[in-house]
C-alpha cells in the first residue's frame, strides 16, 4: 500500500505570543572588565524565548532556527574552537551582570564553504578577545548563529553582503589556492567521472532557487504541484525536525541538492557516490539491477545505473524511505522515482544534472531540477565526518 513516510515528530516552539520588534543590543565593556558584560535588557529576551534543544546546525540565517529581527553583540573571550562539520563554532565567555562567567556558542557555515574563500582555522584562537554580533538561537539556549565578529587585530568577519558594526578593515576573501603538483597529479590521474567534482555551481535555468542561495530548495518552484495531501503535510513541516540538524544523514534527493562537493569512485559492477554529508555513500549498480535487491541504505534508495554515452551516467533510483523531498519541508511519498543524469562536457571540466522526480502522491507532474559542478585539478576537501559540540 502507499503511504507517505512519516515525520520525525519533533516540533518547532513557537515565540509564546512574544512581539519582536527588530533591536540591537549593545553594552560598553568597563575597563576593569577583561570580558563583556552582556546587557540586562539582553538575558530578559533570553529567559523569555530560549528552549534548551538538543544541538541544530541550519542556515544561521534562517527565521526558522533564529530571531533574525534582532541583532545581538557582546564580546568576550573565545574559549573553544571547534572547526568542523556540520558548521564551524565558537564558544565565547562573557560576564553576566552578576560577575558570573556564561560561555555563548557562536555557530557559522560549514569549514569548506569558509575555507574556499581563504578563512581558515588560524582565524580564530583561543584567548581572542572579540565583539560579536548575531542572532539568537531559537531552540537552543546560550547559543547564536554568528553574523559579525570583530578581532583583536582589528579586522572584522562578516558575510560578503553583511555590512561591518566596528570596523572599516573586513577580513579579506581569496582564491583557494591550488597545490601545482596536486593538480599535476588531478590531471594525469583524471578518469572520465570518476574524481572530485568540488566547486558546486549552482542550479541552472529552471531550478527553483538563485545561485546565490546556499539551500536553493528552500525556494519551492514546485509548490504549485503539490497535491492537497502534500501541500497539508508541508504547511505542517518544522525545520527543527530534520535529523540533519542533530548531524544525520541526508536522503535523496536532498543529499544531491545542497551545496557540497561530489566524488565518484569506480567498484565491482558499482560506481560509489560520495559527498561531504555525513552518512554511507550512495550505490549506483551497474548491473541491470541485480545487485540493488541486497542491503542498501534505505533513506538512499536503490540506484541502477547506465552509460548512455561515454559522458553521460542515467541513474534510477527507487524505494527510497525518507521524508523529506527538500530541507523546505515538502514531502515525499514511497512512491517517489528519480531518474537523474550525470553529463560531462567536451572539455570534462563540468559535470551538469538534471533529477527528474514523479511522485504521484506529492506532485501532480514531474519535477525537474537542473544544477552542476565543476572540476578543478587538485582541489579536495571531502571531509564527511560531523561532530556535535557537547563539551
Amino acid at each position: 500500500m502507499a503511504k507517505f513516510i512519516n515525520q520525525f515528530g519533533v516540533y518547532l516552539f513557537p515565540n509564546r505570543g512574544i512581539s519582536m520588534k527588530r533591536t540591537q543590543h549593545e553594552i560598553t565593556t568597563p575597563m576593569s572588565l577583561s570580558l563583556g558584560f552582556v546587557s540586562l535588557a539582553f538575558l530578559i529576551l533570553v529567559s523569555l524565548i530560549s528552549v534548551s534543544v538538543s544541538a541544530h546546525h541550519g542556515p544561521t540565517t534562517s527565521p526558522a532556527l533564529y530571531q533574525t529581527e534582532n541583532l545581538i553583540r557582546f564580546e568576550g573571550e573565545i574559549v573553544g574552537v571547534l572547526w568542523r562539520n556540520p558548521h564551524v563554532r565558537m564558544k565565547l565567555a562573557v560576564l553576566d551582570q552578576n560577575g558570573d562567567i556564561v560561555e555563548w556558542e557562536l555557530e557559522t557555515t560549514v569549514p569548506a564553504l569558509l575555507e574556499r574563500v581563504g578563512i581558515t582555522s588560524d582565524l580564530i584562537k583561543v584567548g581572542d578577545k572579540v565583539k560579536a554580533a548575531g542572532y539568537l538561537s531559537m531552540f537552543k539556549e546560550h547559543s547564536v548563529g554568528l553574523r559579525n565578529l570583530l578581532l583583536p587585530d582589528g579586522r572584522e568577519y562578516a558575510g560578503a553582503r553583511t555590512d561591518l558594526l566596528w570596523s572599516t578593515r573586513r577580513v579579506a576573501r581569496t582564491e583557494q589556492k591550488i597545490d601545482e603538483s596536486k593538480a599535476e597529479v588531478a590531471l594525469q590521474d583524471a578518469d572520465g567521472i570518476y574524481r572530485i567534482w568540488s566547486r558546486w555551481a549552482g542550479p541552472s535555468a529552471g531550478s527553483p532557487g538563485p545561485a546565490s542561495d546556499p539551500e536553493p530548495l528552500r525556494v519551492a518552484g514546485y509548490d504549485h504541484l503539490l497535491t492537497d495531501k502534500a501541500q497539508a503535510i508541508k504547511a505542517a513541516y518544522s525545520p527543527v525536525s530534520h535529523p540533519v540538524l542533530n548531524c544525520g544523514p541526508r536522503g535523496m534527493p536532498e543529499l544531491m541538492l545542497t551545496p557540497a562537493p561530489i566524488e565518484f569512485v569506480s567498484g565491482d559492477n558499482q560506481i560509489f557516490l560520495r559527498t561531504m554529508w555525513p552518512g554511507p555513500s550512495r550505490v549506483i549498480h551497474l548491473d541491470g539491477g541485480e545487485a540493488a535487491d541486497t542491503a542498501f541504505a534505505k533513506h538512499l534508495g536503490r540506484s541502477v545505473g547506465a552509460w548512455e554515452d561515454e559522458n553521460t551516467l542515467v541513474v534510477t533510483t527507487t524505494d527510497v524511505d525518507w521524508p523529506y523531498f527538500d530541507r523546505s519541508g515538502t514531502p515525499q511519498s514511497d512512491q517517489v522515482t528519480f531518474v537523474e543524469r550525470f553529463t560531462m562536457n567536451e572539455e570534462r571540466n563540468r559535470l551538469n544534472y538534471i533529477a527528474t522526480a514523479t511522485d504521484p502522491l506529492t506532485f501532480s507532474a514531474p519535477v525537474e531540477l537542473a544544477y552542476s559542478w565543476t572540476w578543478i585539478p587538485g582541489e579536495v576537501g571531502m571531509d564527511n565526518e560531523c561532530v556535535e559540540w557537547d563539551g
